[in-house]
C-alpha cells in the first residue's frame, strides 16, 4: 500500500496541474463559469477527437497510396491546430466568441460532410446534435432554438436535393424524403430536452440565487439588531456601574467631608460662645454656615442627579469639586491649585452635575497617580487645574507631576474598566464615565499630554454655551 502512495500523490498533483491550466474556469460569475467550464472541455475533447482522425487518415493514406480517395491529411491537420489556438483564447478570457466559433465550426464542418457524403451519415446526425446541445448550453436557449430551425432546414434542403440528384450522393446511401424529415423532428426533439434541462438548470440557480440575497439580507438585518441591542445593553450597565461607582466614590470621600464638616460646625460653636458683643465672631460663624452649605450643595450634587439644564458657574462649580477632595488630597500630601482669569464671566449653561462629574473624576485620578510614589520622593505633590474661557470655547486643564502614563497604555486609558492602578484602587470607570460626558453632554474632547514619570496633564475643551434667548412679547 504504501509503495503506491508516491505514485499516486504525483498523478493527482499532475491532474490537479493540467486541471487548472486546461479546463478550470476563470470567471467570477457562476453562469459565466459554467459555460467555460463545459467550452473548455468540448474543446479539449476536440482537440484529442481530431488527432485521433488525423491519425486516423494518415494511417490510411499511407496503407492505400494511390488508392486513397478520403480527405487528405494536410488539410485534415488544420481542424486540431484551429481547436488549440480556440483553447488559447478561451484561456485568455474570450470564452463567448470562442463559444460561437466552436458552434461555427462544428455546423460548418458537418454540413460539408453532409454535402460531400449524405445527410444520413450517422456521425453527421450525431454532430448536427452535438452542435444543438452546445447551442443552447453554451449561448441561450433561444440561440439553440435558432441553430435547431437552421439545421432542420439545412438538413431537409440537402436531402430533397441529394434525393432528386441535384446533389451527387454515393448510390449505398441513396434515402428518401421521409426520412430527412424524421432526423429533422429528432433534432427539434433534442433541442426540447435540451432547453427543458437548461431551463430548470437556470431556475435552481435562480432559485439558490434569491435565498442566498434573502439570507445574506436576514443575516444582515440580524447582525444590525443584535449590535445594535448590544451598545443598548452596554450603555445601560455602564450608567449602572457608573452610578454605582459614584456611590463608592462618595464612600471613600465620606469620613474626609465628616470631619471638614464637624470642624467647620466647632469652628461655629466657639465662635457663637464668643460672641457676646462682638460682631465680629457672628461674622465669622455666617461665613462658616456658608462653607457648610457649600460642602452640603457638593455632597447633594456628588449623589442626586436629576437631568436638567441651567446656567451656573463653572468656578463655584470646580471649588465645589475640590471641597469634596480637599480631605482624600490632604492624606496624600497634595496641594490643588486653582487657575482661572477672576474677569471671566465663566458663565456656562448645561447640566451642572455632569460637568461636576467630570472635575471630580479628573481630580480623583491626579491624586490617586501619587499614591504609587515613594514616601522618600522629593517631587511636588500638586493637582493643577486651568480654567480658561473664550466667547467660542471653554478649556479646563487638569495637570498632575506624577509618574505620568506609559506609551503603552496611552490608547486605554480612556476604555471602560481599564485602570493603571494596581488591586483594588482602581476601577477604569472614573475616566471613561469623563470621556463619555465630555463628547455626549459636553460635545467636546478630551485629550491627554504625558511624559513618563514627570507628569500628566488632561485638556478637556467643549464649546462655550450661553441661555437660549426667552422672547419677549
Amino acid at each position: 500500500m504504501e509503495s503506491h502512495t508516491p505514485r499516486h500523490g504525483f498523478m493527482r498533483r499532475n491532474i490537479d496541474f493540467w486541471y487548472k491550466r486546461c479546463i478550470k474556469p476563470q470567471s467570477a460569475n457562476e453562469d459565466d463559469a459554467r459555460r467555460e467550464y463545459i467550452l473548455n472541455i468540448i474543446l479539449i475533447g476536440s482537440i484529442i477527437m481530431l488527432i485521433g482522425l488525423d491519425i486516423s487518415v494518415l494511417y490510411y493514406s499511407l496503407r492505400m497510396g494511390p488508392y486513397y480517395k478520403g480527405v487528405s491529411f494536410a488539410l485534415f491537420s488544420i481542424l486540431p491546430m484551429f481547436f488549440v489556438l480556440l483553447h488559447a483564447l478561451s484561456r485568455k478570457g474570450y470564452f463567448i466568441p470562442v463559444s460561437y466559433l466552436t458552434i461555427a465550426t462544428y455546423f460548418i464542418s458537418d454540413s460539408f460532410a453532409a454535402t460531400y457524403w449524405s445527410v444520413r451519415l450517422p456521425i453527421v446526425l450525431i454532430s448536427y446534435v452535438i452542435v444543438i446541445l452546445m447551442s443552447g448550453i453554451l449561448i441561450s436557449t433561444r440561440f439553440g432554438l435558432f441553430m435547431t430551425g437552421l439545421i432542420a432546414t439545412f438538413v431537409i434542403s440537402v436531402g430533397y436535393a441529394q434525393i432528386n440528384h441535384i446533389i451527387p450522393m454515393r448510390p449505398e446511401e441513396g434515402a428518401n424524403s421521409s426520412g430527412s424529415i424524421v432526423f429533422a423532428v429528432l433534432f427539434l426533439l433534442t433541442m426540447t430536452l435540451s432547453w427543458l434541462s437548461n431551463r430548470e438548470i437556470e431556475k435552481s440557480l435562480s432559485r439558490a440565487r434569491k435565498s442566498e440575497i434573502e439570507l445574506k439580507n436576514e443575516r444582515d438585518t440580524l447582525e444590525i439588531k443584535v449590535s445594535e441591542r448590544t451598545r443598548e445593553l452596554r450603555k445601560a450597565q455602564f450608567e449602572k456601574i457608573e452610578q454605582i461607582y459614584r456611590f463608592a466614590e462618595f464612600g471613600q470621600l465620606a469620613s474626609g467631608l465628616f470631619h471638614d464638616i464637624l470642624n467647620l460646625l466647632n469652628a461655629i460653636s466657639l465662635r457663637t460662645e464668643n460672641s457676646a458683643g462682638n460682631g465680629d465672631s457672628l461674622a465669622e460663624a455666617s461665613e462658616t454656615t456658608k462653607l457648610i452649605e457649600n460642602f452640603i450643595q457638593a455632597i447633594r450634587k456628588q449623589l442626586d442627579h436629576h437631568q436638567s439644564c441651567e446656567l451656573f458657574s463653572l468656578v463655584d462649580s470646580i471649588n465645589q469639586a475640590i471641597q469634596l477632595v480637599s480631605y482624600k488630597a490632604n492624606k496624600e500630601n497634595v496641594r490643588i491649585f486653582f487657575h482661572y482669569d477672576k474677569g471671566s464671566n465663566n458663565v456656562y449653561f448645561g447640566d451642572p452635575f455632569k460637568f461636576h462629574q467630570v472635575i471630580i473624576n479628573t481630580l480623583i485620578n491626579a491624586i490617586e497617580c501619587y499614591e504609587s510614589l515613594s514616601a522618600g520622593d522629593q517631587r511636588k505633590r500638586v493637582a493643577i487645574i486651568h480654567l480658561e474661557e473664550t466667547s467660542d470655547n471653554v478649556t479646563i486643564k487638569v495637570e498632575d507631576r506624577g509618574c505620568g502614563i506609559p506609551t503603552e497604555l496611552r490608547e486605554k486609558i480612556f476604555e471602560p474598566f481599564f485602570s493603571t492602578k494596581s488591586g483594588l484602587r482602581g476601577s477604569g470607570i472614573g475616566l471613561a464615565t469623563v470621556k463619555k460626558i465630555v463628547e455626549e453632554d459636553l460635545h467636546g474632547n478630551i485629550s491627554l499630554s504625558t511624559h513618563e514619570g514627570e507628569q500628566t496633564i488632561f485638556t478637556i475643551s467643549f464649546p462655550a454655551k450661553k441661555p437660549p434667548e426667552v422672547a419677549v412679547e
